[in-house]
């Protein structure tokens, strides 16, 4: 049980961190690889008994849509210059 708390705390963390680096667009591009090289975890975890990750769906949902928000603006940009 320990192990399975720390192991929640610790997805929560990183979760938090991936969306606060999906702030800076020069991290944008580095972290859909990652997300994509790393989506059979992301999906393992998302298996996990109902509120093992604490809040896990709403912390993907917010770095996803950090994502989409940067790379809309980066593209939108692109389109000015």
């Amino acid at each position: 049980m320990l192990a399975d708390k720390l192991a929640s705390d610790e997805c929560a963390k990183s979760l938090e961190t991936l969306t606060r680096l999906a702030c800076n667009p020069e991290c944008i591009s580095s972290l859909v690889d990652g997300l994509v090289s790393s989506l059979t975890a992301v999906l393992d975890v998302a298996e996990y008994p109902d509120g093992t990750v604490s809040g896990f769906d709403r912390l993907v949902r917010c770095l996803l849509n950090q994502i989409v928000k940067v790379g809309h603006e980066i593209n939108c940009r692109s389109k000015i210059i």
